[in-house]
């Protein structure tokens, strides 16, 4: 298996809305939809996605708790050598609408989590 470094963006589809608690001090309400989830993977990003898709795991991050509640359907990988999360982020922030402060608590971004009403292609 290769040692990838950079982001990835994870395909998230939630079937029913609901209010989620993720963190220590988020609660926030989740319409159903569509959600792109940028994260960083420098060390060992493979290892990371794979533990996204896996339903049994202690929750880490922000993420998780989502996961817990959605279903993950596909991951992209970009295998760039640096952190892009932040500059993907951002771009993202422009289209979407931002999960406020979802994933994003060691940077200055708004959220590293954006909500699409339906997936379909541009």
């Amino acid at each position: 298996m290769s040692n990838f470094k950079g982001f990835y963006l994870l395909f998230i589809r939630k079937d029913n809305p609901s209010k989620l608690k993720y963190g220590k001090r988020w609660e926030k309400f989740f319409p159903a939809g569509w959600y792109v989830y940028v994260g960083s993977g420098m060390k060992h990003m493979e290892k990371r996605v794979d533990r996204h898709f896996r339903k049994n795991k202690r929750k880490k991050w922000h993420i998780d708790f989502l996961l817990e509640k959605a279903c993950l359907e596909f991951a992209f990988l970009f295998n760039c050598g640096e952190r892009g999360e932040c500059e993907v982020s951002n771009l993202l922030g422009e289209r979407f609408r931002v999960v406020e402060n979802f994933g994003a608590t060691d940077c200055k971004c708004r959220g590293h989590l954006f909500y699409i009403s339906e997936l379909k292609c541009f």
